[in-house]
């Protein structure tokens, strides 16, 4: 678009080149290549969806660090560890995080003959155990 009516100003042109995202056989993949040209030069976004979530909470917890908020789950940590320490074997403490295919898992393979439940047990007594939104199960 040309600038006209001002005094001493040449004839700019503000166009794109290509206005229209391209998508090429990476579609297929779970990827789409929204590449637009500005005067020769190229801008790419985030390629697919899963790198778009990990930009998106990487985002989510640099903000909330930043302001001193430091999300925790809703789960209770008492019932959590019971569950573990009593029940561990059979994935309770997996299916009361909110976590049921692993939860499952353990059911199967009782706990991955006891070794899993109780790395399970220490994580969740360190406060690194995550409930299934990924929020860390902690003492309050």
């Amino acid at each position: 678009m040309p600038v006209e009516g001002i005094e001493g100003a040449s004839s700019v042109s503000l166009e794109r080149e290509d206005f229209s995202p391209t998508q090429d056989k990476s579609l297929e993949q779970g990827r789409v290549n929204h590449t637009h040209h500005y005067y020769g030069s190229s801008i790419e976004p985030c390629k697919s969806v899963q790198e778009v979530s990990e930009v998106q909470e990487t985002v989510r917890s640099n903000v909330l660090g930043a302001v001193g908020i430091h999300q925790t789950s809703k789960k209770d940590f008492a019932t959590t560890a019971l569950l573990c320490f009593f029940l561990g074997c059979f994935g309770a403490h997996r299916f009361y995080a909110g976590k049921p295919l692993t939860g499952c898992l353990m059911l199967f393979t009782l706990g991955g003959l006891g070794i899993w439940a109780f790395i399970d047990f220490l994580m969740i007594v360190l406060g690194s155990f995550e409930d299934g939104e990924g929020f860390p199960i902690k003492h309050k």
